[in-house]
């Protein structure tokens, strides 16, 4: 009889809930073409660059926050999101 290998049950666990996660929204369709195109004339940056920062914007500042300042917020998609 071999005993049983005694279970981690913490790593089986499901992670649990982050206090406030980011809110994930989709920008309007106006709001998403003019972020890419205004990317890709203006910093001359090719069009999967400009989405990629585009999805962080997405996933990381609420489109109300971003209509506010659109262009902090682009920098920071800039800096922060891995394209």
């Amino acid at each position: 009889m071999n005993p049983a290998r005694p279970r981690d049950h913490g790593s089986c666990s499901a992670p649990s809930p982050s206090p406030a996660p980011p809110a994930s929204s989709v920008y309007p369709a106006d709001a998403q073409n003019s972020i890419v195109n205004d990317c890709e004339q203006n910093n001359g940056e090719p069009a999967s660059y400009c989405q990629c920062n585009l999805n962080w914007l997405e996933a990381n500042i609420p489109y109300s926050m971003f209509a506010q300042t659109p262009a902090t917020f682009e920098q920071q998609a800039d800096a922060y999101a891995s394209c």
